[in-house]
């Protein structure tokens, strides 16, 4: 609070966010908070003709609450010690389920990369900022050795002062995640198959595995979904929306709506800035039910219905309140994941889809709805997300 002319002038400003949390706690568990009152003879020479508030421009009042709030990281540093170590833990579990993301310290401890950070930040603002870094670090490295690669020596230096920074620690955690992704894979194998009673399983099993039903990225953890299986681009999504209507209530009976959402709007093409819109549908394992033309027996069909009610509505409530907007979007884009059972063959022949590059992958363009949509079968999808993988399946575990 400032004070001037024996008054508090002006509303209080809430500091909580810059200092990370909304009370303390002391050595014997009770909560308390901190109040700041600032004077200064400064103040009584700006006050405004009502002598309530001060007249000074707001990113001077700014920069004086955080030169307050740094004061208080030096009365408090016990306090914030505290939250620095909560973060530090937090992050310390989420490097563990994805060690990749470890790249994105670019050489810092966990401890030297949380405390160049806010207090208030949660484990997911730490992810999506080291997965924002890795990804920087990894583009920097190709050019970096693109520019190496023209003599094999120059290469071949460039490789080993990589290899040099990864110490034993950082192998153990990239070897935990090479075996979770192994796990995963096996337990997708066993979803698409029979449960307990004889019965097959329905598309919610893969689906939950996959990403967790009912959710989104606001409180879903990049480390607590498997998107990698589809596509490893899309776990680097801004906004995903995991079987969610677009105003964000509960799903009603009839309602439809996709399985996966993905929206993205920093893409570039070409010099033009443009955004992306992408779904992901499931289908039963084995269904060979499908007809052509209704939404409800053809999921080309559906898929598209699909992305234009998503556009009519412009948007989505997202799981933490906000709006999401889907601006003018330049791309979209579907997959459907079904086997491709005999009449789900049918139904992609009569919608002219062609499978020259892959037999097993179905894939058409509809030039019209600037709309591409790519079909698989669950025993596809398993057998490319093993290759991608299989080169350190083999250098971990001999496959």
């Amino acid at each position: 609070m400032f004070t001037a002319a024996d008054r508090v002038i002006g509303r209080p400003r809430d500091i909580s966010t810059l200092v990370g949390a909304d009370h303390f706690i002391d050595d014997e568990g009770a909560k308390y908070v901190v109040i700041a009152v600032v004077s200064s003879q400064a103040f009584e020479t700006r006050l405004n003709h009502e002598r309530t508030n001060l007249a000074v421009p707001s990113s001077k009042i700014e920069d004086i609450i955080r030169a307050i709030s740094e004061k208080l990281d030096q009365s408090e540093t016990d306090q914030l010690g505290k939250i620095k170590s909560r973060q530090e833990k937090a992050l310390t579990l989420a490097i563990q389920d994805s060690p990749i993301i470890r790249l994105g310290l670019r050489g810092k401890s966990i401890n030297e990369y949380v405390r160049s950070r806010p207090n208030s930040w949660k484990v997911e603002q730490f992810v999506g900022d080291l997965a924002q870094h890795r990804y920087r670090r990894a583009r920097d490295l190709r050019k970096s050795l693109a520019a190496a690669s023209v003599d094999r020596p120059s290469y071949e230096n460039a490789v080993k002062d990589l290899s040099s920074e990864i110490d034993s620690a950082k192998k153990e955690a990239l070897a935990e995640y090479i075996v979770h992704r192994k796990k995963i894979i096996d337990l997708i194998d066993v979803a698409r198959g029979f449960d307990d009673a004889g019965k097959l399983t329905s598309e919610d099993s893969v689906h939950e595995l996959i990403f967790k039903r009912f959710a989104d990225n606001t409180e879903t953890d990049f480390c607590e979904h498997n998107l990698w299986l589809i596509d490893d681009a899309l776990a680097f999504m801004p906004y995903i929306s995991s079987d969610r209507p677009p105003d964000g209530k509960s799903r009603k009976k009839g309602d439809k709506v996709t399985d996966l959402l993905f929206y993205d709007d920093s893409m570039y093409l070409g010099e033009e800035a443009g955004t992306a819109l992408a779904i992901v549908e499931f289908k039963r394992p084995n269904r060979d039910d499908y007809v052509f033309g209704k939404a409800k027996t053809d999921p080309i069909t559906q898929v598209i219905e699909t992305i234009e009610k998503a556009m009519e509505k412009s948007g989505m409530q997202r799981a933490d309140g906000k709006f999401g907007s889907f601006d003018t979007v330049s791309r979209r884009t579907a997959f459907v994941i079904a086997d491709i059972t005999p009449s789900l063959k049918k139904v992609l022949r009569r919608q002219d889809f062609k499978n020259l590059a892959d037999p097993r992958i179905y894939t058409r363009y509809w030039d019209a709805e600037e709309i591409f949509i790519q079909a698989m079968g669950y025993e596809t999808l398993i057998e490319l997300a093993k290759k991608r993988n299989q080169a350190f399946f083999s250098v971990l575990m001999g496959e």
